[in-house]
């Protein structure tokens, strides 16, 4: 059986619907060959925080998988199943956000360097994605691992703790800091950084910072750690918004309705054009 551990992170208080879902999930994995290896949630008041120290215990655990739910999400019965028979170590599920268009949680990276969400795929189809949402994201060990073996670990000058790839790093990493504000100089920005001088807690795989979600950071560091993210569009959740949910049904549905309809030129003809032209 394949051992999972459950992250559940929590923006608020849950609905029925959540915990419906999450609970029959739960008490069918053994039928999908699924072994419960536990759960955790976290304690932080940030949400980047939160699924730190949810990697931590998934660590600290017997289980090779970490199976993230957030408790606005529910994943359809076998999606779990489904996601683990990819055989990939970064797969999503595919849910949708909360207000229209009710676009994807998965994204394409642009030439600008932002990113975009995916528009083109075939229900079913298994979609490599740049980034996407952690809300139903299955994660073999090894990413961590990976990651924890090739990053290091800096301290900004503000303080804040990140993981850089050891092919970005050029020269020695100083003890103390040598530049004390960031600047930016023709174009480049240039931020001071040091060894870690305190005691940071978990490993942060997850980071808020300029402006960007927690999971983008993730997301890029396992792209450097050679693990591709893939989005399988067969496995689509419920997003639950209030009394809302927000599903495949309502993306497709509003994409009916902004699509633009070309009506037939025999619309626009009149009789008297239909008739011209006919034998007498």
């Amino acid at each position: 059986m394949d051992k999972v551990f459950f992250g559940v992170v929590s923006y608020g208080p849950q609905t029925r619907a959540f915990w419906l879902g999450y609970s029959n999930m739960l008490a069918l994995a053994s039928k999908y060959n699924i072994e419960y290896s536990g759960q955790a949630s976290g304690l932080s008041m940030r949400t980047d925080g939160n699924r730190n120290q949810v990697v931590q215990s998934f660590l600290k655990s017997k289980a090779d998988w970490l199976m993230w739910v957030d408790s606005d999400n529910v994943i359809p019965l076998g999606g779990i199943r489904r996601l683990l028979d990819t055989q990939k170590t970064l797969v999503t599920g595919l849910y949708y956000i909360k207000i229209e268009p009710f676009t994807p949680v998965a994204y394409w990276r642009t030439k600008q360097g932002t990113y975009k969400p995916m528009n083109e795929w075939r229900r079913g189809e298994i979609v490599p994605v740049d980034v996407a949402g952690m809300g139903a994201c299955l994660c073999h060990r090894s990413v961590f691992e990976d990651i924890k073996n090739q990053c290091v670990l800096v301290q900004r000058y503000d303080g804040g703790i990140t993981p850089v790839h050891k092919s970005r790093i050029y020269g020695e990493i100083p003890e103390k800091l040598k530049l004390k504000q960031s600047s930016i100089t023709d174009g480049v920005m240039k931020i001071g950084i040091c060894k870690p001088k305190f005691q940071y807690g978990p490993y942060p795989f997850f980071d808020f910072g300029y402006g960007r979600t927690e999971d983008l950071i993730f997301y890029e560091l396992a792209g450097q750690c050679g693990h591709d993210a893939w989005c399988d569009t067969s496995v689509e959740c419920d997003h639950i918004s209030g009394e809302w949910i927000i599903n495949g049904e309502a993306y497709r549905d509003n994409l009916k309705k902004s699509t633009v309809v070309i009506p037939l030129v025999k619309e626009y003809v009149s009789i008297e054009m239909e008739e011209y032209g006919k034998e007498e």
